[in-house]
This record gives structure tokens, sequence and C-alpha cells, in this order.
């Protein structure tokens, strides 16, 4: 089984991470769920979904 990683843009992370600090409790539960949307969503076929970067190897 090849692993994955998962890498995020940085014009997404940091946006995403500012939101979760300065959230409250709702705002911060909502972002949670959200990216644990995503890590599900990009552990079936991530080979389809994603793209290959041997740079961050």
């Amino acid at each position: 089984m090849t692993q994955y990683t998962v890498v995020w843009a940085k014009e997404v992370e940091e946006p995403f991470i500012n939101y979760w600090i300065k959230g409250n409790s709702l705002t911060r539960v909502i972002l949670t769920e959200i990216a644990n949307r995503v890590d599900t969503n990009l552990s079936e076929d991530a080979d389809l979904k994603g793209q290959l970067r041997p740079d961050l190897g």
C-alpha cells in the first residue's frame, strides 16, 4: 500500500488556521469537521485525487 501525505497550500492553510484560532468553539468544531472530511475523502483513491510532488518527498 502506498502512503500519501496531504500538504495544504499556504493560501488555504494560513487563513484556515487563523479562523480556527480566532473562532469560538462552534467555529472550531465546524472547521475541524471540514478538515476531517477532506482527510476522509482523500483516504480513498488518493492516487486519483492528488498530484505527485517529488519535490516534497
